[in-house]
């Protein structure tokens, strides 16, 4: 396999593969290389032969070795799904502490308050609906009058603050703000239970 396969090219020709340097740590990414009958010799990532991109550019007259490539790919493929995930579990399980523990009229959050907003987090937000936000990635508030209160703005503008979480994270009166998702409001309610088994 690979060895003595024919390889055709856009530019150069058809050639044969005379070498192969595999690269374990990411074997997509090792090298053939290819005598072109012009006399032209080049190096090739074997990645090439699956790429789309270079369909029209470069093509390997090999069915067992293309099988072989595209089982590398699937696998690959798969590796980066499974640490996208896992980075996105990690970024997702991420608590954001402090959360602000009054709200708009200076009463203490409660429990039941989280978990109010934690039933209505990541779900669409209708006019005058309230959400718990973050403020700069930190700090968590139980709806958008409370962080206004806190930053000592126009608590009626909650809308606007709202608006700014849909855009993802622009900026509004100098701050960055988000909707809280339900792992972050779960990290708040899982806190306070912690609190309330020590007392």
């Amino acid at each position: 396999m690979f060895i003595g396969s024919t390889v055709i090219h856009k530019k150069y020709g058809e050639g044969i593969i005379t070498d192969l340097n595999i690269r374990s740590e990411n074997e997509l990414s090792s090298i053939i290389t290819v005598n072109f009958n012009s006399g032209e010799i080049k190096k090739f990532a074997i990645s090439m032969f699956v790429d789309d991109k270079f369909c029209n550019i470069i093509s390997l007259e090999d069915e067992k070795a293309i099988s072989y490539i595209s089982a590398l790919k699937e696998e690959y493929n798969k590796k980066e799904i499974e640490k996208r995930e896992q980075r996105k579990k990690i970024l997702e399980s991420k608590t954001y502490v402090p959360s602000y523990n009054l709200n708009e009229v200076e009463r203490e959050v409660s429990k039941e308050d989280w978990e109010k907003a934690f039933k209505v987090a990541e779900s669409y937000r209708f006019p005058n609906e309230s959400r718990a936000v973050i403020m700069d990635s930190d700090l968590v508030f139980i709806n958008a009058a409370t962080a206004l209160r806190y930053i000592e703005a126009r608590e009626k503008d909650g809308d606007k603050l709202y608006k700014s979480c849909d855009l993802r994270n622009k900026r509004f009166m100098g701050h960055h703000w988000s909707y809280a998702s339900k792992d972050n409001i779960r990290a708040i309610i899982n806190k306070l239970e912690e609190v309330n088994d020590i007392k």
